[in-house]
């Protein structure tokens, strides 16, 4: 823990998986294993995420979404005994992250070339959602009360 003069700054590592790569930066989606529990007490929120799942271990804990779990294989220059992906891990589709290239990182592992594009898929169907959630039909959308002109700066109470 290190201190501040907001006071005390709590971080840690976080694995990620990269989603789109840019000229700077790239964005990433972050990988969570709630400390061994996965989504226990989250599953309100399940569709928000996929199972990742280490392809090199025996059997793999079930999938916590209806999605099928993702497939994560460690880099030949990983070192076996560094910790990888671990039992109840899942990456959390509404959460980015972007990761500026001058940043350290290291690279560990991939997920399988079937199974990122089917997670970009998913993650591409949960943003097209949310685009028509927000905006609606192409000619807008209506809210019970009144009706809302795009670009309109709202305030909500």
């Amino acid at each position: 823990m290190m201190y501040s003069d907001f006071g005390a700054v709590h971080s840690k590592y976080r694995k990620m998986i990269i989603l789109e790569t840019w000229g700077e930066h790239c964005i990433c989606l972050p990988l969570y294993s709630y400390r061994g529990k996965g989504l226990a007490g989250r599953r309100v929120f399940a569709a928000e995420y996929v199972s990742v799942r280490d392809d090199d271990l025996p059997y793999w804990d079930p999938k916590e979404s209806s999605a099928e779990p993702l497939t994560a294989i460690r880099d030949k220059n990983w070192p076996i005994w560094s910790t990888f992906i671990t039992g109840r891990t899942v990456v959390k589709l509404t959460e980015k992250i972007v990761h500026n290239y001058t940043d350290k990182c290291s690279v560990e592992g991939r997920i399988a070339r079937a199974d990122f594009r089917r997670l970009y898929k998913t993650y591409m169907e949960m943003v097209k959602s949310k685009e028509y959630e927000i905006l609606g039909p192409e000619t807008g959308f209506k809210n019970e009360e009144q009706e809302l002109e795009d670009g309109e700066i709202v305030e909500y109470h």
